[in-house]
């Protein structure tokens, strides 16, 4: 690979720090796209899959963590609720008497995935640190946003799954746009975020801002309907899917895989198929997908990028930019803009 293409081979925090971490994922991908573990096609086998390659993202970052259906709102009369500033301190909090308050919300919305970012402060006055209570939280950002929806129709062409997910990542797009139009309406003092959407191990990705967004209830609607899970082709011995999916049901590997294969040739695609098609019939494919970037374009796109497959150079590295653009936020603790 050329010199000018960097960071093709970027590998995410989490994976340095813990070796098994690679593997534990892809055998999360291999479960999510069974035909046998996810007879039906599902998304929530995908969370998992994803909930890792998230951890492994921020595995080096104290203060931001992942944060699963996180909660997105808003109220009329108090459109503020993570206003920058410090908030009214509590007081010392038992156990016994945690102070809380209620509201009527006029909308909300739970993403699959967030990552939040944390700025802590300690207390003045406490009783004692029982379990580390005697620090607060001064601030709570929301810098990533992600959807993840169903992978495409598990078939025999990589082609016709590509096609058949475009559906479903237009659908995650665009509810991860409203959740972002909700976050602004949520958070005032925010400008950006990352948003992810997902369906199976193919992504897309962009930078949203308010001024192109909008914020919910103004700018932004959305009809919640999504289509229904893509129906596979009848096939009882879940035979080899061009590289996807190669053990038939019944011969799933031992614990010690002592076969010394992959569980599953999920990311060893055939290049050729992907661009041209079998037999040259399909010239470019639709979508399209994301090229590796040289040194001079290695910045992230503020609208939908093409398809990236998971643990190939293009998506390499945007993890990378999205890593990089995550930890220039906790450089300045003031920055409020970008989560």
């Amino acid at each position: 690979m050329a010199a000018s293409a960097p960071h093709i081979d970027f590998c995410l925090p989490g994976r340095i720090l813990n070796p098994a971490s690679q593997s534990k994922f892809r055998l999360s991908c291999s479960a999510a796209y069974s035909r046998q573990w996810n007879p039906r096609n599902l998304e929530f086998p995908w969370y998992e899959p994803w909930g890792l390659i998230f951890a492994d993202l921020v595995a080096t970052s104290r203060r931001l963590a992942v944060h699963p259906q996180c909660y997105l709102w808003y109220d009329s009369d108090n459109e503020q609720p993570g206003e920058v500033g410090e908030p009214q301190d509590m007081g010392d909090l038992t156990f016994a008497s945690i102070a809380s308050s209620t509201c009527a919300v006029d909308h909300a919305l739970v993403p699959d995935f967030a990552i939040t970012r944390k700025l802590p402060r300690v207390r003045q006055r406490h009783i004692n640190n029982m379990w580390g209570l005697g620090r607060r939280v001064a601030y709570v950002g929301i810098p990533l946003l992600c959807e993840i929806k169903r992978s495409g129709r598990r078939c025999h062409s990589v082609t016709e799954a590509l096609l058949d997910a475009a559906g479903m990542m237009n659908v995650a797009q665009h509810q991860v746009v409203y959740q972002a139009a909700n976050l602004f309406r949520m958070r005032p003092h925010q400008d950006s975020v990352i948003l992810i959407a997902a369906t199976g191990f193919w992504w897309t990705y962009r930078i949203a801002e308010r001024e192109t967004v909008g914020v919910a209830g103004a700018d932004v609607e959305f009809d919640g309907a999504e289509p229904l899970p893509g129906l596979d082709e009848d096939d009882d011995q879940a035979i080899e899917q061009n590289g996807i999916h190669h053990y038939q049901r019944d011969q799933i590997d031992d614990e010690d895989d002592s076969s010394g294969s992959d569980p599953m040739d999920l990311f060893k695609f055939d290049e050729g198929d992907l661009v041209a098609g079998y037999g040259n019939t399909v010239k470019r494919l639709t979508p399209e997908r994301h090229g590796i970037l040289t040194a001079e374009d290695m910045v992230l796109s503020k609208t939908w990028s093409p398809y990236l497959l998971l643990e190939t150079p293009a998506s390499n590295q945007i993890l990378y930019l999205i890593h990089e653009r995550l930890e220039q936020i906790l450089v300045d603790q003031q920055d409020y803009k970008r989560g």
